[in-house]
């Protein structure tokens, strides 16, 4: 008999609803700030690229779509990376 892989946790299926309305499980920094947002993915540019972007860090190879995703909403990247840098001071480190 196989053996099925356990379910995920409740909270991994949870999915969450932001002041935006959005229905999301994962929020993108993309969409722009939520503070009401309870997953946040750093889909596309990761942090070495965001500090790069803000005029923070080293260059660094930055594709187009990432580039793209960025000035979508660059607020909210700059927004987002200070809290995780609360959260993570290790961050900074390269």
């Amino acid at each position: 008999m196989p053996v099925r892989p356990a379910p995920f946790p409740p909270v991994c299926r949870t999915e969450a609803t932001t002041s935006s309305g959005r229905l999301s499980p994962l929020w993108k920094p993309y969409w722009g700030h939520d503070p009401a947002a309870q997953i946040l993915h750093f889909h596309g540019p990761k942090f070495q690229v965001i500090r790069y972007l803000l005029g923070e860090g080293p260059e660094t190879l930055v594709h187009d779509i990432w580039r793209d995703l960025f000035e979508r909403a660059p607020d909210a990247y700059r927004r987002y990376l200070a809290e995780a840098r609360a959260l993570v001071p290790e961050l900074d480190t390269d």
